[in-house]
């Protein structure tokens, strides 16, 4: 193939210069040529405001000023020869373009090796060449009809290349020619403008430059400013009247404008209502390109040149017309879609991308009027199939550019501020809860945890961290001798092992005890690594300083007392106090006053939106008891900034009695601007749904009792995980019933520490119907559709279901389990036919209740069709005399937060029938059969682990 492109591109190019001579020459009516060259005439009689006029009859020139002195020279021969020159102008132009282009794609590596290849045409040249076929007919039409797309062609061509070379300046001059002639493509300047700021200053200044000299030059050979004054307005005048002179509805146009007034031509829309849907769809494109731009970082050379490209299309797509000659420009997407083709890179919806460049080729490249005939050219351009083309190539250059692009710092952010990164629950066993004696040998932890971020403002060097430490280490020991904790929790988006301040902390704690250091913590915020502090102390109360602003420890030594005497649960270091002192350097006075007067603002805010009552929820230095702390830590939501508030909200609702001593701080430096604006649209957005969360009682003390609702744990025998973690909390009285799937290998493991809770009347069990897992692949959508599809033997599929309900009964049966309910993995027994075969033998094993997974969220979810099918069946089983219970249908989303599952549980009907799916920890690997849900199963266990664990706290008043 790569051979077969080489050489006909080669045979069409070379024939193109003899042929098309002649056609130039032969060519005597109107061409975008004449007006040219009658302006180029008017600029040598000295006609000068007669330049940009109508009185040609046609469509006036529309270029700047800045380009008069490229058309002058061709009014120094008569109009034929100067017609027959700039045809080998525009032939050198392409070529120049091309060899561009060709430089462009040698920038991109090969995703395979040479030997991979089958032949050995370079992928680039092979890419290149098809681009030539690919617009060779746009190529032609420019040469007959004398348009300056040729020179707009290496104007494009030089800033790819320039860009995927990381040549900024280039890149604008390049960008910077077709802007002069046609204003549209400087949509492309956005691209540049989404990359490091310092390379877009260069674009600018790239551009600015020529644009600045060829202004001096046009002046120069004008010789006259008014003259060249007038020049200018005239040329605005005509650009603004465009629409006055030219009928963008034209066949040949395929733009977004052209096609929509084609259709109101035909009476689909008004003239008006054309315009407003054209600038809304082309004030919407340009913006969902400009996001993507902002959002997404290139990966590669050719993702580069694919966002590239994506400023092209906007160009094409929104412009007012956009005639054959303009859409020379396609040779850059379809070149590096189609090298993405050629050089094997490993990509989604491969076909699709083929198929599309196969219709653009089809659609755009062949089909001219001397090939197809005027019926099938006409039709294919009244029906605006080209523009479908380009939309179509378009959205496959954005698919190739998301594939081979990364979140950029900005989507970060906002990734960030709009969706925080969800903490979810703790560890099984975080805190030491179930094994932590009544009284702990540890009387306080203190946790500092230190930032390693882009939005951290305190100055992390070594003798600063070692003296910090060395305080607090010197301060506890003397107050609290031998009963204190130190732990450091290094945290942000950049912490790494390599950071000389984790390895000396790490060399502290291996030989000091009393100092201990988690994990780095990395990605989240200082709240999120608070609690993973929390988790790893001991001690009875909880003390929590901030790095960047270390007080006088003395306030903790003042908390302390004050928590013993029983007088408060939670002490705050209140900056606003009439007897807080502050010590800071001068340069940073004003600064901090400044903040001051911003915060009091702030806190305003905050009273007026949340039952608050502090004057300074943000000190980050506070001392709580652990009580205080397992409540405040298990209901955050927020990983970072706003946890303070949640603390806060935690104490008025549970009944929590707070403090607020005044402190000294020390401040070394003030927080960075973009900090500043990160807490600042954080609050903006998190405020609202603190709000609520708060009043939806998300911070509300816990009063579910377990008993009170069937809480049911599905896939016993599914793996030795899934079994412990089951009988774990079955054993602390959370489960009430187990579903077991009897044909899998791991039944009996633990099956007799369960038939012994049985036994004692904590749980029961019941069979969890299989007809999909580990049935030669079967899927529940495959099985629903035998049952429901026409011409099914459905003869065959009951006496199947009924043998392999039989099998499984007398497989439990076997292991001295008599099932008392019926449920179905995948919830196959909804499946309408499958339990109405099955109710005699129900029936006669003495099984009454049947599960129906009906819940109303379900409506808006994926599994909607549960309900359906639930509703359904509900009918079949009252008829037969089958009971069953209302039902809670958890998502992981809801065991991702604390808040809601207590919430949820404590409003559930007493009664009803909550399915969970856990699993004490992940041991996929020696699951008899691959299961699509396998984390979630842990995070059910923690999640469950966590309400216990709190209760157990709360009722012995830890």
């Amino acid at each position: 193939m790569r051979r077969t492109i080489l050489i006909m591109t080669a045979l069409l190019v070379f024939a193109v210069l003899p042929i098309y001579t002649v056609k130039v020459i032969q060519k005597t009516d109107y061409t975008d040529f004449s007006v040219y060259y009658r302006a180029a005439k008017r600029m040598q009689a000295g006609n000068w405001n007669e330049i940009y006029s109508l009185s040609d009859g046609a469509s006036p020139l529309r270029y700047a000023p800045i380009t008069l002195p490229l058309m002058r020279p061709l009014a120094e021969v008569p109009e034929t020869p100067a017609r027959v020159l700039w045809f080998y102008l525009q032939y050198c132009f392409f070529g120049l373009g091309f060899f561009f282009l060709f430089r462009a794609l040698k920038l991109v590596r090969p995703r395979r090796r040479a030997s991979q290849i089958p032949e050995r045409a370079s992928s680039g040249l092979v890419a290149t060449c098809f681009g030539i076929l690919f617009i060779l007919r746009f190529c032609l039409d420019t040469f007959t009809i004398g348009q300056v797309s040729s020179l707009m062609f290496v104007g494009f061509t030089l800033s790819l290349y320039a860009w995927m070379r990381g040549k900024a300046s280039l890149a604008g001059i390049g960008a910077f020619i077709p802007t002069v002639f046609k204003v549209g493509p400087g949509v492309l300047y956005g691209v540049f403008a989404s990359s490091r700021p310092k390379a877009f200053r260069r674009a600018l200044s790239g551009s600015a430059l020529l644009f600045l000299i060829l202004n001096v030059l046009t002046l120069a050979w004008l010789g006259s400013g008014p003259r060249f004054k007038t020049l200018w307005s005239d040329w605005v005048r005509i650009v603004l009247e465009d629409g006055n002179y030219y009928d963008a509805s034209h066949y040949g146009s395929q733009s977004v404008k052209s096609a929509l007034l084609r259709l109101a031509r035909q009476g689909w829309f008004s003239s008006q209502s054309v315009t407003e849907f054209w600038l809304l769809a082309a004030a919407v494109g340009c913006a969902a390109v400009a996001a993507f731009w902002i959002l997404r970082r290139p990966r590669s050379i050719r993702s580069r040149g694919l966002f590239f490209s994506l400023g092209i299309f906007l160009y094409l797509w929104f412009m007012p017309e956009t005639f054959k000659y303009a859409l020379t420009t396609l040779a850059i997407p379809a070149t590096l879609v189609f090298l993405t083709l050629l050089d094997g890179s490993r990509i989604k919806s491969r076909l699709l991308h083929s198929v599309v460049l196969g219709f653009g080729f089809l659609t755009l490249s062949i089909p001219g009027k001397d090939i197809v005939g005027d019926r099938i050219f006409f039709a294919l351009q009244y029906a605006s199939i080209p523009l479908m083309a380009t939309l179509l190539l378009g959205t496959s250059c954005l698919l190739l550019a998301w594939q081979d692009s990364a979140p950029s710092r900005a989507a970060r952010w906002f990734k960030a501020l709009l969706s925080p990164r969800v903490l979810g629950p703790w560890g099984a066993d975080g805190g030491g809860f179930s094994e932590r004696t009544e009284k702990s040998p540890c009387k306080v932890s203190l946790l500092l945890p230190i930032p390693f971020g882009p939005y951290g403002s305190c100055d992390l060097d070594v003798q600063r961290v070692e003296r910090i430490i060395a305080d607090a280490t010197h301060f506890l020991a003397a107050e609290w001798p031998a009963r204190f904790e130190i732990i450091v929790i290094p945290f942000g988006d950049r912490v790494s092992e390599f950071q000389p301040v984790i390895a000396h902390v790490r060399s502290l704690a291996k030989n000091q005890f009393r100092i201990r250091m988690t994990d780095s913590f990395s990605g989240y915020g200082r709240a999120a690594a608070l609690r993973e502090g929390f988790l790893a102390s001991h001690g009875e109360i909880i003390l929590v300083s901030h790095f960047e602003q270390p007080c006088e420890l003395s306030f903790f030594k003042r908390a302390v007392a004050a928590i013993e005497t029983g007088a408060t649960d939670l002490v705050r270091a209140n900056r606003r106090h009439p007897e807080t002192r502050f010590k800071v350097p001068v340069s940073v006075l004003s600064l901090v006053y400044r903040r001051h007067r911003l915060g009091l603002r702030f806190n305003r805010l905050i009273r007026a939106i949340l039952p608050v009552q502090t004057t300074d929820t943000h000190s980050g230095t506070f001392a709580m008891t652990r009580k205080m702390a397992l409540e405040a830590f298990s209901l955050q939501s927020s990983a970072d900034f706003l946890f303070d508030l949640e603390i806060s909200l935690v104490a008025r609702t549970q009944g929590f009695r707070e403090a607020e001593f005044p402190v000294v701080l020390y401040l070394a430096q003030e927080k960075t601007f973009k900090r500043m604006v990160h807490e600042t649209m954080s609050i903006l957005i998190g405020l609202p749904v603190l709000a609520w969360r708060y009043h939806r009682g998300y911070y509300r003390h816990f009063s579910w009792k377990p008993g009170t609702l069937e809480i049911t744990a599905d896939d016993w025998g599914l793996s030795p995980s899934v079994n412990s973690g089951i009988l774990e909390l079955a054993r602390m009285g959370l489960i009430r019933k187990i579903s077991l799937l009897a044909d899998s290998r791991f039944l009996t493991h633990g099956l007799n520490e369960l038939k012994e809770l049985r036994n004692r009347g904590t749980v029961r069990l019941g069979l969890h119907f299989n007809l999909t897992y580990g049935k030669n692949g079967a899927r529940p959508a495959g099985v629903l559709l035998r049952w429901i599809l026409p011409f099914q033997n459905r003869s065959a599929l009951q006496d199947s279901v009924r043998r392999e309900f039989a099998l499984q009964l007398r497989k439990l049966e076997t292991e001295g389990v008599r099932p008392v309910y019926l449920d179905g993995h995948h919830h196959i027994h909804l499946t309408p036919g499958i339990l109405e075969s099955l109710t005699d033998l129900l029936a006669t094993s003495d099984i009454r209740e049947i599960r129906l997974p009906y819940d109303p969220r379900l409506w808006l979810t994926g599994k909607w069709p549960l309900n359906l099918l639930s509703l359904r069946l509900k009918t079949v089983l009252s008829r037969k005399g089958f009971s069953s219970r209302p039902f809670y249908y958890p998502s992981t989303s809801d065991f991702m937060d604390q808040g809601f599952l207590r919430t949820k549980l404590s409003k559930t009907v007493a009664g009803t029938e909550v399915i969970i799916h856990p699993a004490n920890s992940n041991d996929a690997s020696v699951w008899e059969f691959p299961d699509s849900y396998v984390e979630g199963r842990v995070t059910e266990y923690r999640a469950l682990k966590m309400l216990l664990a709190s209760g157990q706290e709360q009722s012995r008043g830890i």
